[in-house]
């Protein structure tokens, strides 16, 4: 029977992006149930979605009822409601209605605005369906590169190419034929995502889950055509670089680039932050990292902030950015208390999306780190789903204690701490610095264990997401479980077993 798995599993995939984090039980359609948009022929499909979209005005009860419904419809169909096998023209096809797709979800979005109709649920509606959009399309293009005789399995994390290289289906653009170094303009924004788990982390961290994780802002001297980049950056805080002739973040897995419709205002915006990182950097007034992700103060500033306020000071107030922030509304605060900041609602990197004054323009995706990433997302959603249903919180051993502790202090030592400093700042507090090593520490163990369950028969294997929940929480219920026969064994003084990661990730002691 001609089925590809990664169709046979998309409804719930794709459904529970639309849904965001609301893993409640599933729903069986009945039989009479028929959906405006779906067909089981995904190229089929794209084309009568995108058709819907590519009109010129939508009503905005599009977003709250037709684009919501349908993909919640497409969350409990079944599981094989995908038929797909396909030409490699055919892949290709898909590839570019979803980018058409998205393109036109985002101009919707400001016509609503400038309708005065736009909402943030709609926005939220919005950015789920641009990142659901993204994550078949990832799976696409892996079945396209394999029908190309160019099989890659989205783990080969070790390698690193130059973003915006190697053309279709790497790089969409609005053109299509977009060339990064000639193309860009003052002003424009890329909206990034890297390949690590503190990538993930902040990716899915707050009420809006997102593909992104890094936000920064492209200046081009209008006399001497020079290009530079300004951003802040954990490890530098704010910073500029000549990027004229050199690649820019090789190991990135994703980038983004987004155009303001008023090319003064933004040309004004870009040269503001590019005059205020050249003043500033390296100097006693160095703008470092803002681990509190506050808009207002910019003695210290982290990514997205710096685009907020060179936006604001080029339009003199007028325009705020983002549209929508996103809330840190969960119960268990401990891990971002931990990393400093108190805040309840912040401006995440891929608030950016739904924010209609910046067009989409063109977009490059590193194809192998792609399911990598898709895994780290789950894992991570999950750590902060764990810790708001089952009280879990990073737990800082006395080994990690004395670990945490010399490398807190290593980074001051010559030569020695200049090893580490791209990854570990001085301005680091050390609780930031406990919270962001165990994460990763914890992040990578489990990792690990999913990937050599799911991948090792077959590394070419792909899963939709709601399998891979499932096999997540099977795997934490089995280390749970690992871990009270740990406690109780320990309380009797006999031989045990070791979690996996519920000594570093879990409940305390005292509440099993």
């Amino acid at each position: 029977m001609k089925k590809n798995i990664l169709f046979v599993l998309t409804p719930l995939f794709i459904g529970l992006f639309f849904r965001g984090i609301d893993r409640g039980p599933e729903r069986i359609p009945a039989q009479n149930e028929v959906s405006q948009f779906f067909e089981s022929d995904l190229l089929e499909t794209s084309k009568k979605v995108g058709d819907q979209l590519a009109r010129r005005e939508l009503s905005i009860s599009v977003c709250h009822n037709e684009i919501n419904d349908s993909f919640s419809y497409l969350s409990a169909a079944p599981s094989n409601f995908f038929e797909t096998v396909y030409k490699k023209e055919e892949y290709a096809n898909i590839l570019k209605r979803i980018w058409h797709i998205k393109s036109d979800l985002r101009r919707h979005l400001l016509q609503w605005k400038e309708e005065g109709l736009l909402t943030k649920e709609c926005g939220h509606i919005v950015k789920r369906a641009l990142r659901a959009s993204r994550y078949i399309e990832d799976n696409v293009a892996l079945l396209y590169l394999k029908k190309e005789g160019k099989p890659i399995t989205g783990f080969e994390t070790k390698k690193k190419l130059d973003i915006f290289s190697k053309g279709f289906p790497w790089v969409m653009s609005e053109k299509g034929d977009f060339d990064f170094k000639r193309d860009l303009r003052s002003g424009d924004l890329i909206l990034w995502r890297g390949k690590t788990a503190i990538s993930a982390s902040i990716a899915r961290l707050g009420d809006s889950e997102t593909n992104f994780s890094h936000l920064s802002i492209v200046y081009r001297d209008p006399k001497t055509k020079k290009l530079y980049h300004v951003e802040s950056l954990i490890e530098t805080g704010l910073i500029y670089e000549d990027i004229t002739n050199k690649s820019l973040h090789p190991a990135s897995a994703r980038a983004v680039i987004l155009r303001h419709d008023d090319e003064k205002l933004a040309a004004r915006a870009a040269k503001f932050v590019f005059e205020k990182a050249k003043k500033t950097m390296g100097t006693d007034d160095h703008l470092h990292y803002d681990f509190g992700f506050d808009l207002e103060d910019h003695n210290t500033v982290f990514c997205s902030e710096v685009v907020a306020w060179a936006y604001s000071e080029a339009s003199k107030g007028e325009l705020q950015i983002p549209l929508y922030k996103t809330k840190f509304d969960m119960k268990n605060r401990s891990f971002i208390n931990k990393i400093g900041t108190d805040a309840t609602e912040g401006f995440q990197p891929g608030d950016i999306e739904i924010t209609p004054e910046f067009k989409m323009v063109a977009e490059w995706r590193d194809f192998h780190f792609s399911r990598s990433n898709q895994l780290k997302d789950v894992i991570h959603s999950n750590f902060y789903r764990w810790m708001d249903n089952y009280n879990y919180n990073f737990k800082w051993s006395f080994k990690g204690n004395v670990l945490g502790t010399a490398v807190f202090g290593i980074r001051r030592v010559p030569l020695v701490g200049g090893l580490l400093e791209d990854t570990l700042p001085l301005s680091m507090k050390r609780k930031t610095l406990s919270a962001v090593l165990t994460m990763s520490k914890v992040s990578e163990k489990i990792f690990d264990v999913m990937k050599k369950r799911l991948f090792k028969k077959d590394p070419y294997a792909l899963y939709s997401h709601a399998h891979l929940e499932r096999e997540l929480e099977k795997f934490r219920q089995e280390d749970l479980e690992v871990f009270k026969a740990q406690v109780r064994a320990n309380r009797m003084g006999e031989a045990h077993h070791n979690p996996k990661f519920h000594h570093h990730f879990g409940p305390s002691k005292k509440e099993l």
